[in-house]
């Protein structure tokens, strides 16, 4: 008896034709692979969209590129905590392609946000906390996440590039051409880029769940939202923000 497919959502919130979704699964080796992705305009085109591909089955995480934690402070306590952790990473490594200031400077402030990407990422997270109550969100940032695991770096190309990387890399080429995921290195503008950042999503959604497996001292990401003071869930929705960064 064939096994009923499990899915892992991923998402880039943001405006008119640019709120990218993907749709993946895992394999029997539990190895994650794409189904589909797409471009949309908001939550429920893009919640109508995945709908349509998972049907009844079983959604087991999502990941969602947008604050779905704010703080009562305005700036984010955690947001300050990975962009330290892009400091000393990034550059205690080869990764000449960008300066520090401009690597500090991919995780901004969330008052410095787009309203499409606060607002529709919240609703997402509700909306989908109601309809797969069991499935557990994330938020992401996938131009981070591509620079702490080094996947930005100069050293993705050498015998330092983490197994985390490669895997992504493979995941991103089911998705994207050669070509394009080339130029995404080389860090030129990658026309798919709410494609590709919602299937980045959906791998930290996908990391998340493969250590939640692990015993809590043998992880090597944590939840980010247990360190933030003073947190303020908008509509209430259970989210957690898996990077890998340890406390």
């Amino acid at each position: 008896m064939t096994a009923a497919p499990e899915f892992i959502l991923g998402f880039d919130p943001g405006g008119q034709k640019a709120f990218g979704w993907s749709v993946c699964k895992r394999d029997r080796d539990g190895r994650l692979c794409r189904v589909e992705t797409g471009v949309v305009s908001n939550a429920e085109e893009a919640l109508c969209a995945v709908k349509g591909k998972v049907g009844a089955s079983r959604v087991l995480a999502t990941g969602i590129d947008a604050p779905l934690l704010w703080s009562k402070k305005g700036n984010r306590e955690i947001d300050r905590k990975i962009r330290c952790e892009l400091s000393e990473k990034c550059f205690e490594t080869r990764c000449r392609k960008r300066s520090k200031r401009q690597v500090h400077e991919t995780v901004q402030h969330i008052n410095s946000l787009r309203g499409a990407c606060t607002v529709q990422g919240v609703l997402l997270a509700k909306y989908l906390s109601e309809e797969h109550p069991h499935a557990k969100i994330t938020e992401t940032h996938p131009k981070a996440l591509s620079f702490l695991l080094r996947c930005e770096c100069e050293c993705s190309k050498e015998h330092e590039c983490q197994d985390e990387c490669r895997e992504l890399c493979r995941l991103l080429e089911a998705t994207l051409d050669k070509k394009k995921v080339e130029e995404h290195q080389c860090g030129k503008e990658e026309p798919k880029r709410d494609r590709r950042d919602a299937v980045i999503s959906a791998y930290a959604a996908w990391s998340m769940l493969n250590q939640l497996e692990l015993k809590p001292h043998d992880r090597t990401w944590s939840n980010l939202y247990e360190q933030e003071p003073n947190p303020l869930r908008p509509f209430g929705t259970c989210v957690s923000y898996w990077m890998p960064i340890t406390p």
